[in-house]
């Protein structure tokens, strides 16, 4: 196996003889062209496999680098770790092969990168999961919680984002974000990272962006777009939740810049308009707002204005939509929102119960 010696990038090569041990080949010359770039995420086929007792799969391993290129990787170029040997074994070569009955989580690394997946041996189980948020984009020391759900058969909705449910998190490298074994996502520095949240024989990688805002008005690159009011208040999308090139803008509101009066019995916390233009959004797009004076715990609603047509009188109705509503925590407020048609211009209050 040819290996280039450590730093080294550029030409390189050998020559090499054939010799059955009573005859040799004439010298051939292998060129070889030694990039400089550096391994950035690993990607890995099949996801969540299901086999046998005593069957095998093997995991294809690609490597994404920073000159924009991926390759096909050796199945010994990375180092594979199983969670669970008493359920299946890999080799040096990435082949998995099935023991007993259950789920075993294969971990696969390379120069600080890894990657991570379920292997089921014997007979998966269904689940309608909902994994959240599938892309997100964030400031440093700021934080998001990850959160599995499920779908039961009454139609009830169970949390599955706890380490007591048995959902297990993985962060593709370190020093971007930390990430706890309930799913509380802290990041940092600035840089992408990938959070993989796993769940039985499920799973999904979601790439976060730990970014600086820009002040009013940004305009998406690929790693999504982190945009702030003067006041402070953040909205974003995560890698791949907008399309690079769209501009995307926010500005703070006080409470008399709302086109309808405010319901009784409600303070006004924050506002804003958010407005991304003919773009069309395919993932939530993340707000977080300062709330001076709300102690941790608090509870604040996001509200937006609508209007609707009122059908036995032709009566065009106006008021306010309740969005959602979370808990203060240390002095900012984080509220997803899912949009997946072209929101345009997104008018938005934050208010308090009185």
């Amino acid at each position: 196996m040819f290996t280039s010696d450590p730093g080294y990038a550029g030409a390189a090569g050998f020559d090499f003889v054939a010799d059955d041990g009573s005859m040799a080949s004439a010298a051939a010359a292998v060129s070889i062209n030694v990039l400089d770039e550096t391994l950035l995420r690993l990607i890995v086929a099949p996801r969540d496999p299901v086999i046998g007792r005593g069957e095998t799969v093997t995991l294809a391993i690609t490597g994404e680098f920073s000159g924009g290129r991926t390759f096909t990787l050796p199945g010994n170029y990375v180092q594979y770790v199983v969670g669970n040997p008493a359920v299946a074994v890999v080799s040096d070569f990435g082949q998995v092969v099935g023991l007993a009955n259950g789920t075993a989580v294969v971990v696969i690394t390379r120069d600080g990168v890894s990657a991570a997946t379920p292997v089921t041996v014997g007979t998966g189980t269904p689940a309608e999961l909902q994994f959240f948020p599938e892309t997100y984009s964030l400031t440093v020391g700021t934080e998001r919680q990850f959160m599995v759900r499920e779908r039961l058969a009454d139609a009830t909705v169970a949390d599955r984002s706890g380490a007591a449910e048995g959902t297990t998190y993985y962060l593709s490298r370190a020093g971007v974000g930390t990430i706890t074994a309930d799913g509380l996502f802290l990041g940092l520095a600035e840089g992408l990272v990938e959070v993989t949240m796993i769940h039985g024989g499920h799973s999904f990688v979601a790439p976060v962006s730990v970014r600086a805002p820009s002040v009013t008005h940004a305009v998406a690159d690929t790693s999504g777009v982190l945009v702030a009011t003067p006041g402070g208040a953040t909205f974003g999308f995560g890698p791949g939740g907008i399309a690079a090139g769209a501009s995307v803008g926010v500005s703070g509101n006080t409470a008399s810049d709302m086109p309808y009066t405010l319901p009784d019995g409600w303070s006004f916390v924050n506002g804003f308009t958010f407005d991304v233009g003919t773009a069309r959004p395919t993932s939530n797009f993340s707000a977080s707002f300062p709330a001076a004076g709300y102690a941790p715990g608090s509870i604040i609603y996001l509200f937006q204005p609508v209007g609707w047509w009122w059908a036995p009188t032709c009566t065009r109705i106006r008021g306010w939509w309740l969005t959602a509503c979370r808990w203060v925590r240390m002095a900012w407020h984080e509220l997803p929102h899912r949009q997946t048609s072209a929101p345009g211009r997104i008018i938005g209050v934050i208010l308090a119960a009185v």
